[in-house]
């Protein structure tokens, strides 16, 4: 089992050009993945993406790539509840382990975890980022930031890269970007995404 997710600001500061820049990023890496899945067929690859703004939710829940409904996220007035995202994503990973323990299952490469934001976030970050660096799947995850706009204020993508377990720190460092442009976004999801997906197989092959 190889998990996927995509934790997306969805805030008013995101509205128009932004939020759809990541619609299209994610629109083609999702394509992109479906290919890739069929050279594993013995992967279960699944996707979610996880949006946050003046709360957080599953906007698509962990799903197998090959049953994905894809719908464009949207923009809101709220403002940017990260900590809120790290909390879900926090119980999400500790029911994937319970569910592994309870199925005897051992197969669980490293989550890939890429957050996007465009700025700061507004709600208590730093709790819920140490309770989410307390699940061990998140210890093993590779954690990926891309922010979005040159005007963002890199200081949250840092901690959140920083999270990582030591293991994968060295590797993540290189993992942060910011994008100024539709273009660039788009070839930053992909390539970060499918190079880390592939270092994840290539880790256990």
């Amino acid at each position: 089992l190889l998990s996927i997710i995509y934790l997306c600001d969805c805030s008013g500061s995101m509205a128009g050009s932004r939020i759809a820049a990541v619609n299209t990023a994610l629109t083609k890496v999702f394509s992109e993945l479906t290919e890739f899945s069929k050279l594993y067929p013995q992967l279960n690859l699944q996707l979610g993406i996880l949006s946050f703004a003046h709360s957080a939710s599953w906007h698509l829940p962990p799903t197998p790539i090959a049953e994905v409904a894809w719908s464009p996220l949207v923009d809101t007035s709220g403002v940017t509840a990260l900590g809120a995202a790290y909390r879900l994503l926090a119980n999400y990973l500790a029911d994937l382990a319970a569910q592994a323990t309870e199925l005897r299952e051992s197969k669980h490469l490293p989550p890939l975890l890429i957050l996007f934001s465009d700025g700061m976030p507004t709600d208590d970050v730093t709790p819920a980022l140490k309770a989410l660096s307390a699940q061990p799947l998140a210890q093993q995850a590779l954690r990926i930031a891309i922010g979005i706009g040159h005007e963002v204020d890199t200081s949250a993508l840092e901690d959140w890269v920083q999270a990582s377990h030591p293991a994968q720190a060295e590797l993540a460092s290189m993992h942060i970007s910011v994008t100024g442009s539709a273009v660039e976004l788009r070839e930053v999801v992909s390539s970060f995404t499918l190079e880390a997906a592939q270092k994840m197989l290539a880790d256990v092959a």
